[in-house]
C-alpha cells in the first residue's frame, strides 16, 4: 500500500537520531529509543544509575524508589523534522507498598507526503506504569509495563511491553544500576507481529565534591539493543549542581551514524525554586537540525503519606480520635552551622497543635530518623552532631492533641551542608 511505503520515511528521522544507521538493524516503535526526560535528555541519557526523579519511569524504574515525596512532571519537545513529543507523568510513595508511577507519551509527526502527492496523518501513544520499592538501605527494585500505538492514517500498529530494574549502593557516593526495558511485542503494520528495540542497561553513577556551594554527579550507561538492531551505546554525562538553585548539565553518547561526530552531545540547565524544578536540554543533529526539551517537575510534598517506601517515616499513626490530621507547616528552611544545622519553619493554621518532630536523614542514607524525643513547641531548631560537608535532609512534622497524638504529612524537605 502507498501508505504503508510512506512510512520508513516518517520514521527515517528518528532511526538515524536514536543511534542506527537509516534502515539497518532497525525494529518498529524506534521512538522507544528516544528519551524524553529533559534533566537526563542534558546528560545525554546517562541517568540509569542516577534516576532519582520521574526521568526513573524511562531509564530505570526502580529509580521511583528513591523519590523521598509524590511528584507530577510535564515535558514539550520541539523535535527533528517538525516532529513534536509531550508527555505527562506522576508518582505516588504507598505506605507498605512502595512507589507507584504513571506516564504519558504523545508523539506528532505531521503531515507525510504519500507517493500519490497525498499527505497522511502520523502519531503514536505510550502509556506506562511502574512500581518500585527499597528492599534494604541500599538495595532498590522496580518494574513497569508500557501499552503504546502507532497509527499512519488507517494503519495502526499496537503491543505491549514489561520493564525491570535494580539500584544497589556498595559505597558512599557510588550507585550501579542495572535495567531490562522494551521486551515485548507489537502488531506490525504489514505483518502479524514485529520486533520491538530491546534493551539491556548497566549504569553507573557517582555524587560527589559535595559542599556548600554544590555537588557533582557524574554518570555513565552501556545501552545494548539486542538484534536485530544489534547497537551498543555508551553515554557518558555530568551534572553540577551550584547550591541548590542551578544546574549545569552536559553529556555525549557514543553514537553509530553516518552524520557528524557532534551527533551524540548534549547540554542543558536546571533551575530549581522551592518544589518546582525546570529542565532545559538540547542536542544537535548535524544537517537534520538540533532538538529542543523542556520540562516542568514538581514535588507535591503535602500528599506524601511515606517519605522512603518501606520505612516507618511518615506513615500515619491510626488513632481514635475522628476529623482529619492536622496540616503540615507550609514552609522550612536550614541555616548551616559547625556541625549543626539551624531550622526554621512556619506555623500551620491550626488551633489543636501540641507540637512538631523534626525528621533528619544524611544523603547516602535511604531512611529519615526522628531527631526529637518529644514534641518541639517552638518554631525553631538546632540539629546537632552532623558530619561536616555532608549534604542532609530535613522534614517536619505537625503533632496534634490528640489520644494519642497523630501526626502531619512532612512539610516541605529542606537541605544544608554543616561545615
Amino acid at each position: 500500500m502507498r501508505i504503508a511505503r510512506a512510512l520508513p520515511a516518517c520514521l527515517l528521522v528518528i532511526v538515524v537520531a536514536s543511534g542506527a544507521r537509516a534502515g539497518v538493524g532497525a525494529t518498529q516503535s524506534e521512538f522507544l529509543k528516544i528519551g524524553l526526560s529533559a534533566r537526563a535528555a542534558g546528560m545525554a541519557g546517562a541517568f540509569g544509575a542516577v534516576a532519582d526523579d520521574l526521568g526513573a519511569l524511562e531509564y530505570n524504574p526502580a529509580g521511583l524508589g528513591l523519590l523521598n515525596n509524590s511528584q507530577v512532571s510535564f515535558m514539550y519537545s520541539k523535535w527533528l523534522a517538525d516532529i513534536s513529543f509531550g508527555s505527562i507523568a506522576g508518582a505516588h510513595i504507598v505506605p507498605v507498598i512502595g512507589t507507584i508511577g504513571l506516564g504519558l507519551n504523545l508523539l506528532d509527526v505531521g503531515d507525510i507526503e504519500g507517493s500519490s502527492l497525498k499527505s497522511f496523518k502520523a502519531s503514536s501513544f505510550l502509556f506506562r506504569a511502574a512500581w518500585a520499592r527499597s528492599l534494604a538501605p541500599n538495595l532498590t527494585i522496580g518494574a513497569g509495563a508500557k501499552v503504546l500505538n502507532e497509527k499512519i492514517s488507517d494503519l495502526n500498529s499496537s503491543g505491549g511491553t514489561v520493564d525491570a530494574g535494580v539500584l544497589y549502593n556498595p559505597l558512599k557516593g557510588i550507585e550501579l544500576g542495572a535495567a531490562v526495558e522494551n521486551l515485548g511485542v507489537v502488531s506490525a503494520f504489514q505483518a502479524e507481529k514485529d520486533a520491538l528495540p530491546l534493551l539491556v542497561k548497566v549504569a553507573a553513577a557517582w555524587k560527589g565534591l559535595e559542599g556548600e556551594y554544590g555537588q557533582l554527579v557524574a554518570a555513565a550507561d552501556l545501552d545494548y539493543y539486542v538484534p536485530p538492531a544489534g547497537l551498543f551505546n555508551p553515554t557518558f554525562g555530568v551534572e553540577y549542581w551550584g547550591g541548590k538553585y542551578f544546574a549545569l548539565r552536559a553529556g555525549y553518547a557514543l553514537r553509530k551514524t553516518d552524520l557528524s561526530s557532534l551527533v551524540g552531545f548534549a547540554a542543558g540547565v536546571g533551575v530549581r525554586w522551592q518544589t518546582l524544578r525546570v529542565d532545559y536540554a538540547f542536542a544537535p543533529f548535524s544537517s537534520l537540525g538540533t532538538t529542543h526539551r523542556v520540562a516542568l517537575n514538581w514535588e507535591i510534598w503535602p500528599l506524601v503519606s511515606l517519605a522512603v517506601p518501606g520505612s516507618g517515616v511518615g506513615e500515619r499513626r491510626s488513632a481514635a480520635a475522628a476529623g482529619p490530621l492536622p496540616p503540615a507547616p507550609p514552609y522550612v528552611t536550614a541555616e548551616a552551622g559547625s556541625g549543626s544545622v539551624l531550622l526554621k519553619w512556619d506555623a500551620p493554621q491550626a488551633s489543636s497543635l501540641a507540637g512538631y518532630n523534626v525528621y533528619v536523614r544524611r544523603e547516602t542514607e535511604r531512611e529519615f530518623r526522628k531527631f526529637n524525643d518529644e514534641p518541639v513547641t517552638a518554631t525553631t531548631l538546632i540539629v546537632g552532631g552532623l558530619v561536616a560537608n555532608s549534604r542532609y535532609q530535613f522534614v517536619v512534622r505537625s503533632v496534634d492533641s490528640a489520644n494519642p497524638p497523630r501526626e502531619s504529612a512532612p512539610s516541605p524537605q529542606a537541605t544544608a551542608i554543616p561545615y
